[in-house]
């Protein structure tokens, strides 16, 4: 194996956590939770992905069983490349908390690139658990 198909693999795969941890798996990402408020994140994924999919600005949800969740993996968006790019990925942000109102609150971060993904030219919300209740906790 060289080193081009190391590189592949290791972007192929991938880990990270906080309450939840988010195994990334080639074309999915499974979430575990870690802890009370990570189950409850899970679970609203799953209230949302129901409620809204039809939007088409949620990330895809596969499955859930017992809290744990599977879903679609998008490019990331990590960084916004240009000052046109921007615009469009805040008004992307200001038009979701229109259209989802349970994402109109304070300690939302949807302002965080991490929590989206691009698919094609649009930008696709990846990391939607929250709500009021829970970004209160702890």
């Amino acid at each position: 194996m060289n080193i081009v198909h190391l590189i592949k693999i290791r972007t192929m795969i991938g880990i990270r956590y906080s309450t939840r941890l988010v195994v990334l798996m080639f074309g999915i990402v499974i979430k575990i939770p870690l802890s009370r408020r990570g189950y409850l994140q899970c679970k609203n994924e799953i209230r949302m992905w129901e409620r809204y999919k039809h939007l088409n600005v949620l990330g895809q949800l596969y499955w859930e069983c017992g809290g744990i969740i599977c879903m679609r993996r998008y490019a990331a968006v990590d960084v916004l490349i240009s000052e046109t790019e921007a615009h469009k990925f805040i008004d992307t942000v200001i038009g979701i908390k229109h259209l989802i109102p349970e994402f109109d609150i304070d300690k939302c971060d949807l302002y965080r690139a991490e929590n989206w993904g691009r698919s094609g030219d649009d930008y696709v919300l990846i990391d939607y658990g929250i709500n009021e209740y829970i970004s209160g906790l702890y």
